[in-house]
């Protein structure tokens, strides 16, 4: 339901909903669900992040936290309907980074503030990741645990 309230198609109001969604810091609340151990609630958890991850700081937290790399991992699953939404999730996000390449060298860069993820949706990613085991999520929790120190720092 999530993803299909942020999407353009779906929900008229789907930038207002957008901009609850990301001072709410609901994409990273999201993320801990990609470690479920439960796939139906995998399954769910990358439609709304493939639906979600247009926006920039998205990309920057999926790769500082190396979500990526679970998403990897989930895209080689013997689940057919993980594989097609994690593989959908990374054609995404590189489809958008390589769209907003092009934008920025034709724009000046914003002087907005950058993006803080919150501790305790990050602290949730780490446990999650911690939990469910494996190289790509032990990947995940240690960068999470990496950024809850950089967020503490701030």
């Amino acid at each position: 339901i999530l993803g299909n309230m942020c999407s353009e198609e779906v929900d008229g109001h789907a930038a207002a909903t957008k901009a609850i969604f990301k001072l709410s810091h609901g994409f990273e609340y999201l993320l801990q669900f990609l470690f479920s151990p439960d796939w139906l609630t995998v399954i769910y958890a990358l439609g709304a992040v493939q639906n979600t991850c247009r926006d920039p700081d998205y990309w920057t937290l999926l790769r500082q936290l190396r979500v990526t790399k679970r998403l990897e991992e989930l895209a080689h699953s013997e689940d057919a309907h993980v594989q097609r939404f994690a593989r959908g999730t990374l054609e995404n996000i590189d489809h958008f980074v390589d769209e907003a390449a092009e934008r920025r060298e034709a724009t000046p860069r914003s002087l907005d503030a950058p993006y803080a993820p919150v501790h305790e949706a990050l602290a949730l990613v780490a446990t999650s990741a911690g939990r469910c085991g494996g190289e790509a999520s032990g990947t995940v929790a240690t960068a999470a645990a990496v950024a809850l120190e950089t967020v503490r720092i701030i």
